[in-house]
């Protein structure tokens, strides 16, 4: 967990001078720690090394978002709004039949 620490310090030192911030952590795979560990010590660590900083955990002014995917760390530095409730776990072929079926013309039955 301390290169974790580490490799998030020096990446973001700069975005958390003077500003409030909070970490939050994704997790995939086996590891010996769960998020709320690597969150509590990345957080904690940041807040020691950085003076001007202070953790808010609601709205904060920087997020520092990470992924742990097996022994990979990804260091989230952007997040992008999507389309909501879009299908997203369906595939490609099942969202195009999705989209022809509500293209399919409802003619109302006579009696």
């Amino acid at each position: 967990m301390h290169d974790i620490f580490e490799q998030t310090l020096a990446n973001f030192r700069d975005q958390l001078e003077g500003k409030t911030f909070c970490v939050r952590v994704k997790r995939r795979g086996k590891q010996e720690f769960n998020s709320q560990d690597v969150e509590r010590y990345v957080g904690g660590g940041l807040n020691q090394h950085i003076e001007s900083a202070k953790v808010k955990l609601n709205h904060p002014d920087v997020t520092v978002n990470l992924e742990i995917e097996g022994d990979r760390l990804i260091m989230v530095q952007g997040r992008y709004a999507g389309l909501g409730r879009f299908p997203y776990r369906h595939s490609g072929r099942r969202s195009v039949t999705d989209l022809r079926w509500f293209s399919i013309p409802v003619f109302p039955a006579i009696c």
